[in-house]
Parts: C-alpha cells; sequence; structure tokens
C-alpha cells in the first residue's frame, strides 16, 4: 500500500466529527495473521495484511473486517466471519469460490466480498449465487470505495 492511497484513507476517517481514531481499529499483530492463515488455510494478501496492520477493522463506507474492529463495527473477527460465511454456503455452487477466499466485507444485503485466493475481490450475491469482481485486488477496492465508485453497493 502506498503513501497515496495510506493519505486517502486517514482523510477519509477524518470527519468534523470525528479524528479518524473511531472508525478504526487496533492495528493486528503478525501473530493474529498467522494464525488466522492457518486456522483458514489461507494466505492473506500483502496489500490487505499491510491495511490491518495499520488501520485494524475499519470503515470505509463498508465495515472491511479484521481481529480489532472500529468500536461500532461488529465484534466479530476476519476468522469469524470467514468461517460462518464458508459453514453457511455448504452446498452452494459458490462455496468453492468461499472456501477458498476471505471474507472481508459484507454489503448492506447481507452479501460476502471475499478476496479469491487469486487476489480478485469479489462479491457473492446470496439471493442467485451469482459473483461479481468488483476490483483485481484489494489497494484497488479500497480505492473504488473511497472515490465511492461502488458505493450503491453500501
Amino acid at each position: 500500500m502506498n503513501e497515496e492511497l495510506k493519505n486517502k484513507i486517514n482523510n477519509f476517517l477524518k470527519t468534523p466529527f470525528n479524528d479518524g481514531g473511531s472508525l478504526k481499529g487496533l492495528p493486528a499483530t503478525d501473530e493474529e495473521i498467522q494464525d488466522s492463515e492457518k486456522e483458514l488455510n489461507y494466505k492473506f494478501s500483502k496489500d490487505y495484511i499491510e491495511f490491518i496492520k495499520e488501520f485494524g477493522g475499519a470503515y470505509l463506507g463498508v465495515n472491511i473486517f479484521a481481529f480489532n474492529n472500529h468500536s461500532m463495527m461488529p465484534k466479530d473477527t476476519v476468522t469469524k466471519v470467514t468461517k460462518d460465511y464458508r459453514r453457511n454456503y455448504e452446498g452452494k455452487t459458490t462455496h468453492k469460490l468461499l472456501s477458498s477466499s476471505l471474507v472481508i466485507a459484507i454489503d448492506s444485503s447481507g452479501n460476502p466480498i471475499v478476496i479469491s485466493s487469486e487476489g480478485k475481490v469479489t462479491i457473492i450475491y446470496h439471493d442467485s449465487d451469482d459473483t461479481e469482481v468488483l476490483a483485481n485486488d484489494f489497494n484497488e477496492f479500497v480505492e473504488k470505495i473511497i472515490s465511492r465508485e461502488i458505493s450503491d453497493l453500501f
């Protein structure tokens, strides 16, 4: 994650009513990341790791899950959310995608947004079991959220 994107995120997190602190969680530790990767059998992408080490679980127009989320966000960790969605999607055609992905967010309709094993950020529509690639990687996803290019999902 480059400095320009970090600055955009920090500016996004600052509002007239907030100094940027309450919309971000505590930074993730190497131990939390390694434990989760092992438990989920999934290797976190470099850009997602950089984000959660800097911002923890943060709100950027959508809740981005990590291990220590911001105070107004559910306390569920990225590990728990991913395991729950994997279990809930058993028997669906998208279970294979979910079983090799990380659930990083949930849209306003309850659809999981994942980082696939290829690094693409994809939404899985639970009503139709269809998928849509939202971004080629996590950084692009964050850029699109901040620029409100994909704000209609949230």
